[in-house]
C-alpha cells in the first residue's frame, strides 16, 4: 500500500508543479502515525483515497468527494455524506450528473468502480474527465462543507515532500 500512495503523491506532485492551480489534499494529521509511516492520502493497509477538494464527512471520517484505490489495484470513485441534508442534496445531484454510480445501501454513499485494476490509468481518466465537472458544479452551486482548495493546501503538500525525503 506505501508504494501506491508514494507512487500516486509523486504522479500529482508532478501534475501540480507542471500546474500550480492544479491541487490535492494530501492527508494531513499523523493520526496512529500514519503519515510519518508514509500513509500520505486518507486510508490504512488496506485502502487509499485522494481527494482534490475540501469536504470531510465527520461521521464517516472521510473526504465527501474521493479517488479511491484498494490494495489489489482495483479503484473507484466513492461519494459519501451522513452528516448534512444540504450537503447529500449536492452530491446526490453530482452523481445524477456524472451517471453510473451505485448507492451503497440505505448510506448516502454512491460508488463508481473502474474495471481492471490499472489505477494509475483510471486516475488520469478522473482527473481528465470527472474532476473538471465536479470543479465546475461545486463553483456554481457552491455547496456548504465542500470547496476547491486553496493556496493553503501548498503547505500541508509540501510538509509531504519533505517526510518523503526523510524517508528515502
Amino acid at each position: 500500500m506505501l508504494t501506491l500512495h508514494d507512487e500516486i503523491f509523486e504522479f500529482l506532485v508532478g501534475l501540480h508543479k507542471s500546474d500550480k492551480n492544479f491541487l490535492f489534499v494530501p492527508r494531513r494529521t499523523n493520526y496512529r502515525s500514519r503519515l510519518y509511516k508514509g500513509f500520505w492520502f486518507l486510508g490504512n493497509e488496506d485502502y487509499l483515497k485522494v481527494s482534490f477538494w475540501n469536504g470531510i464527512d465527520p461521521k464517516e471520517k472521510f473526504h465527501n468527494i474521493g479517488f479511491v484505490v484498494i490494495a489489489n489495484g482495483s479503484s473507484y470513485i466513492e461519494i459519501c455524506a451522513e452528516d448534512d441534508a444540504e450537503k447529500v442534496d449536492f452530491l446526490y445531484m453530482l452523481v445524477e450528473q456524472l451517471g453510473d454510480f451505485e448507492k451503497d445501501g440505505k448510506k448516502n454513499t454512491w460508488h463508481r468502480h473502474y474495471s481492471g485494476k490499472n489505477y494509475m490509468a483510471n486516475l488520469k481518466n478522473f482527473i481528465e474527465q470527472e474532476k473538471s465537472v465536479i470543479d465546475a458544479l461545486i463553483k456554481e452551486h457552491k455547496p456548504k462543507g465542500i470547496t476547491l482548495p486553496d493556496k493553503t493546501i501548498i503547505e500541508d503538500i509540501e510538509r509531504v515532500i519533505r517526510l518523503r525525503k526523510v524517508q528515502k
